[in-house]
């Protein structure tokens, strides 16, 4: 006995991120941005 024909995709196929699952039909955003860090030494005061 033959199967059933399948049914139509609604979708097209897509390769699942296996990182996040969250947004997986979306874009990656992949562009870097620099950040600026400073670090202010505070002396004690003296007693």
């Amino acid at each position: 006995n033959l199967m059933p024909d399948r049914r139509v995709r609604t979708a097209p196929r897509v390769v699942k991120r296996a990182i996040s699952k969250y947004n997986a039909k979306g874009t990656v955003d992949r562009t870097t941005y620099k950040a600026t860090i400073s670090i202010d030494v505070l002396a004690s005061p003296e007693p």
